[in-house]
């Protein structure tokens, strides 16, 4: 009786937690937690790519285990298609840069050379992965984390349980810009993450540089306003100062950090942790 009890208290925790998850726009809470859309145009890889990396910097979609393998399998039962790229070459890593590890349903029996390709999960081969020639078009599915509905007052975007506010009506010096986020009870955005400094660089629409909540040392390190460590490198370019910006591309691509005079006045990002709720 105490076994089956705990079992109807976990189930319901799950229900509970589960429920309390949301997505972005355009995806769909899936069981495993995970947020998917369906990109039914069949792209070229580097071309479907681009289009989840605008997508609010999402990936395409990574199976990291057999939930999530039997989960697309019925995602795509519910739609005409039986074939979507997967977010990895074949080259043993998920293109959040995470390597393939434990699991795997590749067809190393494969003919095609997979040296040059790309991979796809097929459904009609038991939900396999097979190589993929990346020229070729495929439909794709578009992946981001669910996060928690945030009831704090402003918040522009959220993504992975933190919210990230734009400012872009009027340039900043850095200090000046940090004291606008601190009216929100934010920082100067922090990027701990490649999936986070790919979201932040999909954020900002125009090239350009824009203050980001770092500082640089004489050796080229970083401490971050927030205190959050600095475990993401992307590497930082020293120019005539000491605060970071970053700059991005006209394809909307972040490219480097570079340590630049704090009295330039620039546009700037302001996170905080998402505000539950129920807290």
């Amino acid at each position: 009786m105490k076994c089956l009890l705990l079992i109807v208290l976990l189930s319901t925790w799950i229900c509970v937690s589960q429920s309390k998850l949301i997505c972005s726009n355009g995806f769909q809470l899936m069981p495993n937690g995970k947020c998917w859309m369906l990109m039914k145009q069949a792209k070229t890889y580097n071309d479907a790519n681009d289009m989840c990396r605008f997508t609010d910097g999402s990936f395409m979609v990574q199976l990291k285990d057999d939930t999530d393998n039997k989960q697309m399998l019925d995602f795509l039962a519910n739609s005409e298609y039986n074939s979507v790229y997967l977010g990895m070459r074949w080259k043993l890593r998920w293109d959040d840069r995470t390597m393939l590890k434990n699991y795997s349903r590749l067809d190393t029996g494969s003919s095609v050379s997979p040296a040059q390709n790309c991979v796809m999960f097929n459904a009609f081969r038991g939900a396999q992965w097979n190589s993929y020639p990346c020229y070729q078009t495929l439909p794709f599915v578009c992946e981001q984390p669910s996060y928690e509905r945030d009831c704090a007052l402003e918040c522009g975007v959220t993504y992975n349980n933190t919210c990230y506010t734009m400012m872009n009506k009027k340039m900043k010096t850095f200090d000046s810009a940090q004291s606008v986020c601190e009216l929100y009870k934010s920082n100067l955005v922090s990027i701990n993450a490649y999936d986070e400094f790919r979201f932040v660089a999909s954020q900002f629409k125009q090239p350009g540089s824009y203050w980001i909540g770092g500082k640089m040392n004489s050796d080229l390190s970083i401490n971050w306003i927030d205190g959050s460590k600095h475990e993401y490198d992307q590497g930082v370019v020293s120019n005539d100062g000491r605060c970071l910006q970053f700059n991005i591309l006209d394809n909307g691509i972040g490219s480097t950090y570079v340590g630049s005079d704090c009295q330039d006045e620039k546009m700037f990002m302001c996170k905080r942790p998402v505000v539950p709720c129920d807290s």
